[in-house]
């Protein structure tokens, strides 16, 4: 019995060594390790809550398989093929670790900046301003992004001198109060409390197919931007 054992998995490695399977699996592995880094960074940087990020992920899972996977499967080749007298002295895994190291570097690179980006901080200067004015502090943030469009709410303080200029800077333009509730909503649908005071100022700027409003509290420095697209 542990004879015909023995034959059956030397017969079965024999198999897989004659179909080239584990010379291949580097490149499989490594495809998906890009893709799915791909995929995860999407997720962490185009939304804020967890279905939302879910789909993002989803999205870029999609999105990634040709253009991701076929960078990186040419990247693996390019180094398969210049790397002829090497790797035929070192062992298979070793070969099989080269191969997925670009995957991994892309993957981590990815990540780091999805992460950075999806900050508090990064929300604000990626949808209001770059760089962060000095005064501005407690941000929080919540929203989504879609092939369709999107909506970002970022909350933060600031002070009054900070908040003039970024209004000047950003050419937003007063206009008449929008409805407290219209921002309430928002806020609720991304995962925020809305905190801005019965009292308070509304500005706003429309421009191509993007909508910026900024709801500016006259008593305590709370402002709330929302930036629509």
């Amino acid at each position: 019995m542990f004879r015909r054992r023995r034959l059956s998995f030397d017969t079965a490695t024999a198999f897989l060594r004659e179909n080239a399977l584990l010379e291949i699996l580097p490149f499989i592995v490594g495809c998906a390790i890009a893709i799915l880094g791909f995929a995860v960074a999407r997720a962490i940087e185009d939304a804020t809550i967890l279905k939302m990020r879910l789909l993002a992920g989803l999205l870029g899972m999609l999105a990634g398989i040709i253009p991701i996977g076929g960078t990186n499967f040419l990247v693996q080749l390019a180094i398969f093929r210049l790397w002829p007298r090497v790797r035929h002295l070192v062992g298979r895994l070793i070969r099989g670790l080269v191969l997925i190291a670009p995957a991994v570097i892309f993957t981590v690179w990815q990540l780091t900046s999805a992460i950075k980006v999806a900050s508090p901080g990064g929300s604000f200067a990626r949808f209001i301003h770059s760089p962060v004015p000095q005064s501005v502090q407690r941000i929080k943030h919540g929203g989504c992004k879609s092939p369709f469009g999107g909506v970002w709410v970022v909350r933060f303080e600031i002070g009054r001198e900070d908040l003039e200029q970024l209004i000047s800077k950003l050419k937003l333009a007063q206009v008449e109060k929008k409805s407290r509730s219209w921002l309430s909503g928002l806020c609720s649908d991304v995962g925020l409390t809305c905190e801005l005071p019965e009292e308070y100022e509304t500005f706003e700027l429309t421009q191509g197919g993007s909508s910026k409003v900024m709801f500016v509290s006259t008593s305590i420095p709370i402002v709330y931007f929302v930036c629509m697209y």
